[in-house]
């Protein structure tokens, strides 16, 4: 199915407003500017950690997957500040898999990774992590999450969190109602329990990394534990999977094989 020409507008609109805000967060960020070696070091492992976690997500259902990345993601902001964590999320997105595919194979139905759902994805968490940084650092104007000394940290946290989770999926569910020619809210509403839910145990492992990470440098680490088990869970379904098809396989062989049976008995008879 291609993108109509309303999508590829708003595609448009999504790049450029995720350009806008990273330009506007750039000029506007006084934070610190003083980077150590450690620091450049926790960024790329958390890079790869995000890449990795976006290759392999957890597969839930058939049609249901949870993308642990989002964690990385959200633990960028509240470490590195707003332009740092727009652009390791850019680059964590544009080398891993897309979550969302705008393009099918009409022949077989696989999902097609194009340059315009690299785009999109890009651009979509992009703009939701610079929305967020404005929730977070008008409360806590360029604080880390360590301390959480004053009552406002805690209440700086779920509205970061929140304005990240509504922005990424309501800019999701605008390309999906373009693309079928349904409405936003039609598209929004249905699953958002389960999404809720699967949102903020990603944050919460994000925060409790940020946290770890400014006491212990190798904290980021133990979110490889989470994608190896996704990685595993993965592995798993795709053998059960392969399990259930060769039986179905077989099922239809011996189905073949007895009308093959029934059928020359009949001609001889």
């Amino acid at each position: 199915m291609k993108l109509s020409l309303p999508a590829r507008v708003y595609l448009g609109l999504v790049v450029l407003g995720a350009a806008g805000f990273l330009f506007y967060w750039t000029q506007a960020w006084r934070g610190p500017l003083t980077t150590t070696p450690a620091d450049f070091g926790l960024m790329a492992i958390l890079v790869v950690l995000a890449t990795v976690a976006a290759y392999f997500p957890l597969q839930l259902t058939p049609r249901y997957k949870v993308d642990v990345s989002i964690a990385v993601v959200f633990a960028f902001l509240l470490l590195f500040g707003v332009p740092v964590a727009m652009a390791l999320t850019g680059i964590s997105l544009l080398l891993g898999e897309t979550p969302m595919v705008l393009r099918r194979n009409p022949a077989t139905g696989k999902r097609l990774r194009t340059p315009r759902s690299v785009l999109f994805n890009t651009g979509q968490f992009v703009m939701a992590v610079g929305l967020g940084g404005v929730a977070y650092y008008s409360l806590l104007p360029h604080q880390a999450p360590a301390p959480l000394e004053r009552p406002e940290n805690l209440w700086a946290i779920p509205l970061t969190a929140a304005t990240i989770y509504l922005a990424n999926s309501l800019l999701v569910a605008g390309m999906i109602g373009l693309q079928t020619g349904r409405g936003l809210l039609e598209v929004w509403l249905p699953g958002r329990r389960l999404d809720v839910l699967q949102f903020a145990g990603l944050f919460l492992i994000g925060l409790v990394t940020a946290l770890t990470a400014s006491q212990y440098p190798w904290a980021p680490l133990l979110l490889a534990l989470p994608t190896a088990i996704i990685y595993l869970s993965l592995k798993r379904t795709l053998q059960l999977l392969q399990q259930t098809v060769s039986a179905v396989e077989a099922m239809a062989d011996t189905v073949d094989m007895r009308d093959r049976y029934t059928y020359e008995h009949s001609k001889r008879v």
